[in-house]
């Protein structure tokens, strides 16, 4: 579930239950004495991201790729970091897709279709980001699991590490075996992270974690999130394989890592 302050536009957190994008609107701790003072003007604010929102639905259901420029704009315009728009809009729209097209309420066209829009936000976003953050070396490298094709989660996570200043170098739509095994050992980061959407796509993550355990000095640990982890992936603890249920556990492992 996501938690969104109503108040700073601001993409608070994700919590239980991981496996559902469901909305919860709070007031996090910096705004909460601000509420005790709520003017006409946060009102007509508030009112405005609602509007925003709900036109984001209707552009999810038409999936008009026009419409990348206007929703950048209008959703700086409100104050709205990219960030917050890809975690805390753009992701629950994504699910409620995915929930329609299970339901047969809508084509696979019009699902593609969104996802194509979401695609091209995020490019842009990344783009901006990769920008800023020059040549730093990556912190981590996320990667799609073998057999894993589906990508705007990983562009989206790391868009959101971008965010709390984690460089990141992300590989999409995955690599073999031996390229993930070079890339650690010439970046040396403080994590893999892989993203698995079904538990069968594992093999890779496990033939990595034994490669590196065997070889001396081991570049990094490996963290597993994704649909499957969400959903309750079983791991095999001896292999050091770190679950991560939402990104924040992904920042705290770094953060761990680093001062060890």
């Amino acid at each position: 579930m996501i938690l969104w302050c109503a108040y700073c536009r601001q993409f608070l957190r994700e919590e239980k239950p991981f496996d559902e994008y469901r909305i919860s609107h709070a007031v996090c701790p910096t705004c909460e004495p601000k509420v005790l003072t709520f003017t006409d003007s946060d009102q007509a604010r508030l009112e405005g991201i609602i509007e925003f929102f709900l036109h984001l639905e209707e552009v999810s259901l038409s999936g008009s790729r026009a419409e990348v420029p206007q929703i950048l704009e209008e959703s700086q315009s409100l104050g709205i970091r990219p960030v917050d728009l890809m975690m805390g809009l753009l992701q629950p729209l994504l699910s409620k897709i995915g929930d329609l097209w299970a339901a047969k309420e809508i084509t696979v066209d019009t699902e593609h279709r969104f996802s194509a829009l979401v695609g091209d936000l995020l490019a842009h976003v990344r783009n901006s980001s990769n920008r800023e953050a020059g040549s730093a070396a990556p912190e981590l490298i996320l990667v799609n699991a073998e057999g894993n094709d589906h990508t705007l989660g990983l562009q989206m996570a790391e868009v959101y590490l971008a965010a709390q200043g984690i460089s990141t170098l992300t590989v999409i739509p995955g690599l073999p075996t031996n390229e993930i095994l070079q890339l650690g050992r010439l970046h040396r980061p403080r994590a893999i992270g892989f993203s698995v959407a079904l538990p069968n796509q594992m093999e890779q993550v496990w033939t990595v974690a034994e490669r590196f355990n065997q070889a001396q000095n081991a570049p990094c640990p490996i963290l597993v999130g994704g649909p499957a982890v969400r959903l309750g992936l079983d791991l095999e603890p001896t292999l050091g394989i770190e679950a991560c249920y939402d990104l924040a556990e992904v920042r705290t492992r770094l953060s761990r890592s680093h001062q060890a």
